[in-house]
């Protein structure tokens, strides 16, 4: 597709998820998420425990409903998006606009230039919680190891990463998968990537970047399996090592 032709079909989009019908969808996609990864069963008993504010950083932030549905549910939440091929739209922006209803939550999206295998700028270890939605498979495979990696050093110690993934055990699930996909995110080309792994392939790329999965959750929408991930940080070096 031309510069044009891309600049005019992206304009056209930003308009469409604006709509009151398209926005309320992605909305409750958003809850969808939310409660099949297990968020609030795991985050909230950590506000209470630290009884403090807690940071989450949300990877691959979309439209920012999922920024939006966070801000609602967890009182005690500081939350930062990105998603350098996204954007939130005006109705969100607007929703989070009263974010301090919701014990003084702040949200915020960073810029264009922070990217999930290069987050610049956050803090070794300075985030509490990680959340990222079915990013993965839509990045060159050559940059998920320095994904995981960032995302390794930026979650403190004791701290949960909530990861979504299309689960697919063989060339079938594949054919279906990559067929719901497109139809799901409007790809109008075919180069976009789709790696997909097995739920063993994706739990042994976690282990070999040092995270254990502490908790798993299956369903399957529309033929396609998608797993949620709750990640912890492997602490213990030698049990780390001994993953690789």
């Amino acid at each position: 597709m031309s510069e044009g032709r891309n600049s005019l079909f992206n304009s056209f989009l930003r308009k469409t998820n604006e709509m009151p019908l398209v926005d309320s969808w992605l909305d409750r996609r958003g809850d969808w998420l939310m409660d099949n990864s297990k968020i609030r069963e795991y985050l909230r008993p950590m506000i209470q425990e630290k009884k403090q504010k807690i940071k989450i950083l949300s990877i691959g932030s979309g439209k920012g409903h999922e920024i939006d549905w966070l801000d609602s549910v967890l009182e005690g939440a500081d939350i930062t998006g990105l998603d350098p091929n996204d954007f939130w739209t005006k109705p969100v922006q607007k929703r989070l606009e009263t974010s301090g209803k919701f014990g003084g939550n702040t949200a915020e999206y960073l810029p264009p230039e922070v990217r999930a295998e290069d987050l610049t700028g956050i803090g070794d270890e300075s985030m509490d919680a990680i959340v990222m939605f079915f990013v993965l498979h839509h990045m060159d495979e050559n940059k998920h190891g320095k994904t995981m990696q960032e995302m390794n050093r930026v979650l403190r110690k004791g701290g949960l990463a909530f990861i979504s993934e299309d689960i697919v055990e063989n060339q079938q699930e594949r054919g279906l998968t990559v067929k719901q996909d497109r139809l799901l995110n409007a790809e109008v080309s075919s180069d976009n990537p789709h790696n997909y792994r097995s739920q063993n392939e994706w739990k042994e790329f976690f282990e070999r970047y040092g995270f254990r999965v502490k908790d798993y959750n299956e369903v399957q929408p529309d033929k396609v399996r998608n797993g949620f991930f709750v990640l912890e940080k492997i602490e213990d070096l030698e049990e780390q090592k001994s993953t690789i």
